[in-house]
């Protein structure tokens, strides 16, 4: 699944970025990478608002669609 299809509140692990090297490494710079937990925050004008750890980010849907993840349960999620 990609990080595009989490509901709003729900958290997962990043298990892998795709696309071209340069987009790939752009959007692990941002703090998305493997083994990271990621929280959909929202959308707004075609982007998804996430947090990892303490960082807030907006990420394009189009980049977003790279990002894979595996859900948390909502046990899991709990910090």
């Amino acid at each position: 699944m990609t990080i595009t299809e989490l509901a709003v509140g729900q958290c997962a692990t990043v298990s892998g970025v795709g696309g071209d090297i340069r987009t790939a490494i752009r959007i692990m710079e941002l703090g998305v990478i493997p083994g990271s937990v990621v929280e959909m925050r929202g959308r707004s004008f075609g982007n998804l608002r996430l947090a990892v750890g303490s960082t807030r980010l907006a990420l394009a849907a189009e980049l977003a669609r790279r990002v894979t993840v595996a859900p948390m349960s909502p046990a899991e999620a709990v910090r």
